[in-house]
């Protein structure tokens, strides 16, 4: 009976058996390669298999349909396969992606975090962030140590002033080197100014436009940020002043994923300049130094009061809408963005749209070959203001207009404004009369095709092209005082850009052992970019009806102008990664580029580099201490280069000129412009970091600490010559820098359960420059004997801005302050003393009357000239910080950011008008009329009313720069839409921007630097657009 039974159960089990099926399958990770070792089992089931050599496996199922695979391996993400009939399976699995293990785009290549031996930082902005901002070189401000950003113009399409580890060149912008995809989009030229010839053009200046406003910040999925030469070196003569790598989104999940967003943003102005009101200026206007005792007082009768600032402003309405599509099936990724942004600016008729398109493909050919294309196009139509010409005066600035014209409008007398001083309408002008409109298109696309030969082997070929074609139309009708004095003038600059890149890289990863891994790349790169500039200007119009567009029925036209520039680079580079035990790792890297900017025997330079890394919290003797999850020590060196030179530099040059014959006719020539400088070569920059890691408790805080010196030798300077040469200028390599600095970076999660979630984070920049040498012979500044410099450009062109902002000195920070110390105001008891009367003091040739700003002399021979100038100020910030924080409770979302600046100073140029007393032509700031000194009111700190500034830097226009500021705020709620199937998600979100700033500054905001790009003009703030405070209200849907 026993045996019987036996067999039962045997014959029974054969049955199941047979009824199960086979399923065979692949394993594969995220390089489509097999995993080995992988874990697969049936969901529910005590027993399973693992992968073999080859990543495939066995095993038997009893339903099919019904039953779920789970395949799981060490570092990356477990995966629950529903077979639903199938019984051949191909499973990739994803990466775990730890913050160690996260992978990091470096220089021509890629790899982990851990294995990172330079100064790089990751920036990731969420999607709420991204679809508010209008600029993605905003989203960097306080993201990371080191990176200062700050606002050239607040106009939108405005100029942004990105400085990684301070100024380390007296050339160029000192702005970093920005990639796209491997795209390099950084100086693709801007159009030439429209109005630089004909009445007035020599002290034009059209505002300067941000380039980088054609990437829409909501295609970015990554911005790494190289800081140090370790890590930069690898761009060689390109990546002197740090890169910014950013890499656009591709898809991700398998089946088609739809985001669309909308939001709607109020600005205001964040700050009016407090300005005399109506009534107030009547009674500045009848102050007896204005009218005498028998003149006849301004009433109000007949005029009607107005604040410009209110009047030529708006609440500005912006919109912004994206949509996007991505995904990922069996061998094809994409992701497809259609974009449109409204932005308006808070001075009326200003503003920006932008459409815009992207597409990213990845398509895998086979086993071993894919191919990937990136590409972009925008179009983007900008209408800046007038902003800071070099006259820098209410005739040709709106923002000086609306600030300092008077606070009224006639309405007896036809709006008669023939009284003021610079015979000018009203700031209405500038809103009917003006046009300042940019068209732009912008295409930037790459292709690169991997061929993997081996496993840890693969060939890249890659080619790239940046196209932007540019058109800037200006025109000044004649209510203007620039198309008053022209009867109408028009500009038109043209712009057209190409830049190539090509690529053959060789990238290798290849493991020795279990100890032993070396990855790095080889390869060659190629750049060309052709600049061609076009302007033409004309005068006298008939009619204003067709306004710019009537370019050529002006009676008087100028020359038109035509530059074309090219320049070619030619690279070789290498980088190898060593890592041992996963302890140790080296870096090195080697770039030779040739330029075409240097001759032949300068050509060639090399910039090499070295780092070190040793991951202590690896060694074994750490393993006792399990709350530290990492702790790196970093050492590294390297060589960057510099060529911010414009082409043909080291070649003579020719303008052409006109000479008058004897019948009174002009005889065309040219004439030499430029001496040649065959020996002109690179300005080479070494720098040397030491860096520290610390995470613990698995990374939820994490420390980062650098320390740096960066020197920079053979400085281009253009130096002055003698004019008995018959040149002006001549381009040289002469000079010394040095950079110090101290940076760190905190980041915590302090709460951290299934409802609430809690992030802050921080960081601090200490920067200090140096110039060092400048080869430059001695001479006196001021107060200064035997210094080795030079002076920087003129804050303007008018009679009380024509002085120099900054000065270059051996042995100071870069573009000091110099002028004149003052005393407050010359009292009637010091100008009465007998040492005055006897040797009164004078200012210019002219003595110091009681109510006058009272000059300090400081070499006492009673005199105030250029010798008594001093060091009154300093551009360059002690350090700069940061402090953002994010809080979570279920689906909400509260999100802040701090930045701020401490210890830099700022020439408030703007307050030689707003203070300036001399005349009651026009409006004053109300500390200018209400505190200035009379006999009866001895102040200190205004001088008297008919008192006429001196035309000179002093310390009364220096104010502090330092500020705290309230970047953002936001609230965000997740709306998960679990019964709808169309809907997956919405998020609402209100952010509140620019809410508050804690500062001295009695400009319209201390983040300003009017001439940002301008080397030789640092820290000025001068009639620059207002900043606004911004309300943001937007919704993110997911499909």
């Amino acid at each position: 009976m026993k045996t019987k039974f036996l067999l039962l159960i045997v014959l029974l089990l054969q049955t199941a058996l047979a009824l199960a099926i086979k399923v065979e399958g692949t394993v594969l990770d995220e390089m489509k390669q097999p995993v080995i070792g992988a874990t697969v089992q049936v969901k529910g089931a005590a027993s399973g298999t693992i992968t073999d050599l080859n990543g495939k496996f066995t095993l038997k199922v009893d339903r099919v349909k019904e039953d779920i695979l789970v395949v799981s391996y060490v570092g990356y993400k477990t995966k629950h396969v529903a077979l639903k009939g199938r019984s051949i399976l191909t499973i990739e699995l994803e990466p775990e992606v730890t913050e160690l293990n996260e992978v990091i785009v470096v220089g021509y290549g890629s790899m982990r975090k851990s294995d990172l031996t330079g100064s790089v930082t990751s920036v990731k902005a969420s999607a709420e962030e991204a679809a508010r901002a209008t600029s993605f070189d905003k989203m960097l401000q306080g993201k990371a140590a080191g990176v200062m950003v700050s606002t050239g113009s607040a106009a939108p399409g405005g100029s942004v002033s990105v400085r990684i580890r301070g100024t380390s060149s007296l050339r160029g912008n000192n702005s970093p080197l920005y990639v796209v995809d491997g795209n390099i989009i950084s100086d693709l030229g801007d159009t030439a100014d429209p109005m630089s010839a004909g009445t007035g053009g020599g002290n034009s200046r059209a505002d300067a436009q941000n380039p980088l406003a054609a990437i829409s910040p909501q295609d970015i999925e990554n911005i790494e940020i190289l800081k140090d030469a370790s890590a930069t070196a690898i761009y060689g003569s390109q990546g002197a002043n740090g890169v910014v790598l950013i890499t656009t989104k591709q898809g991700k999940t398998g089946k088609p994923s739809v985001t669309v967003s909308a939001n709607v943003t109020f600005s205001t102005l964040a700050r009016e300049i407090p300005m005399l009101g109506t009534k107030d200026y009547i009674d500045f206007r009848n102050a007896k130094e204005f009218i005498g005792e028998d003149g006849t007082p301004m009433t109000m009768d007949g005029i009607l009061s107005v604040n410009w600032q209110k009047e030529a402003t708006r609440t500005a309405v912006s919109q912004n809408y994206r949509a996007s599509v991505s995904g990922k099936s069996q061998k094809t990724t994409y992701y497809l963005a259609l974009g449109y942004s409204d932005q308006q600016g808070v001075i009326r008729k200003t503003g920006v749209d932008k459409y815009d398109i992207r597409l990213n493909l990845d398509q895998e050919i086979n086993d071993r070959i894919s191919l990937k294309t990136t590409s972009a196009f925008s179009s983007i139509n900008t209408s800046m203001t007038s902003g800071t010409d070099k006259l820098a005066n209410t005739r040709t600035s709106i923002v000086r207009h609306m600030i300092s014209f008077k606070p009224y409008k006639g309405v007896s007398s036809g709006d008669d404004y023939a009284n003021y001083d610079e015979d000018l309408t009203s700031p209405e002008a500038w809103f009917t009369d003006y046009d300042d409109d940019s068209k732009e298109n912008t295409f930037n696309t790459n292709v690169s095709l991997d061929v993997k030969t081996f496993k840890w082997l693969t060939f890249r070929v890659k080619g790239g092209l940046v196209y932007r074609n540019k058109e800037r139309a200006m025109w000044f009708g004649k209510l203007t005082s620039n198309g008053s004095q022209t009867n109408g003038k028009a500009g038109i600059a043209g712009l057209t850009t190409y830049s190539y890149n090509t690529e053959a890289l060789m990238m290798f990863n290849h493991s020795f052992t279990k100890k032993h891994n070396l990855n790095g790349t080889l390869g060659v790169v190629y750049n060309n970019k052709q600049v061609k500039q076009t302007s033409v200007t004309g005068e006298d119009f008939f009619t204003e009806d067709l306004r710019a567009d009537g370019i050529s029925q002006a009676a008087r036209q100028y020359p038109y102008q035509l530059t074309k520039t090219g320049e070619q680079l030619f690279s070789v580079l290498a980088r190898g990664v060593y890592n041992y035990a996963n302890r140790y790792v080296a870096t090195a890297t080697f770039r030779a580029d040739g330029s075409s900017k240097f001759d032949k025997k300068n050509r060639f330079s090399y910039f090499p580099s070295f780092a070190l890394a040793w991951r202590i919290n690896q060694e074994e003797w750490m393993k006792e201490f399990d709350k530290v999850s990492n702790l790196k020590l970093r050492l590294g060196w390297g060589q960057v280069g510099n060529q911010a030179i414009s082409p043909y530099q080291t070649l003579a040059s020719y303008n052409s000129n006109s000479s008058a014959k004897p019948d009174g006719s002009l005889e065309p020539g040219i004439v030499p412009s430029r001496i040649p400088n065959a020996d002109l070569k690179w300005e080479t920059s070494e720098q040397y970091n030491i860096g520290v890691d610390l995470g613990l408790f698995n990374q939820r805080l994490t420390f980062t600490a650098d320390a740096y010196i960066k020197k920079t030798k053979d400085l281009l300077q253009q130096i002055a010559l003698p004019y008995a040469s018959g040149y002006n200028s001549m381009w040289v390599n002469n000079g010394k820098i040095e950079n110090k600095g101290l940076e760190f970076a905190i980041e915590g999660t302090p709460v951290a359960t299934k409802s609430w979630n809690w992030t802050i984070g921080g960081n601090i920049a200490f920067v200090k420059n140096t110039i060092k040498e400048l080869g430059m012979s001695p001479a006196d500044f001021g107060v200064l004997k035997n210094m080795r410099g030079y002076w920087g450009e003129n804050v303007g062109n008018n009679t009380y801005t024509k002085f120099p902002a900054n000065v270059f000195l051996v042995g100071k920070s870069i573009g000091l302050f110099m002028g004149y110390q003052t005393a407050g105001i010359m009292q009637e008891e010091e100008y009465n003393s007998a040492e005055n009367q006897q040797h009164p003091l004078t200012m210019k040739g002219t003595e110091m009357l009681p109510g006058d700003v009272r000059y300090v002399d400081q070499n006492g021979d009673r005199v105030i000239d250029d010798k008594d100038r001093v060091i009154i100020g300093n551009p360059n910030p002690d350090f700069t910080y940061a402090l953002n924080t994010t809080l979570n409770y279920k689906q909400w979302t509260l999100d802040m950011a701090f930045n701020g600046v401490v210890g830099n100073d700022i020439i408030n140029a703007n307050l030689i008008d707003e203070t300036d007393v001399k005349n009651a032509n026009k409006n004053v700031r109300k500390d200018a009329f209400f505190q200035a000194w009379t006999a009866e009111n001895k102040s200190h700190t205004y001088p008297r009313l008919g008192y006429e500034p001196k035309g000179v830097l002093s310390d009364r226009y220096i104010e502090s720069g330092s500020y705290l500021k309230l970047s953002h705020i936001s609230l965000s709620y997740l709306l998960k839409l679990k019964k709808v199937k169309t809907i997956q998600s919405l998020t609402f979100n209100f952010t509140a921007s620019n809410v508050f700033t804690i500062t001295s500054y009695s400009g319209y905001d201390p983040d300003v630097n009017t001439f940002a790009n301008d080397a030789d003009r640092i820290g000025i703030d001068l009639t620059s657009y207002p900043s606004a405070r911004n309300f943001t209200f937007g919704v993110i849907a997911n499909f």
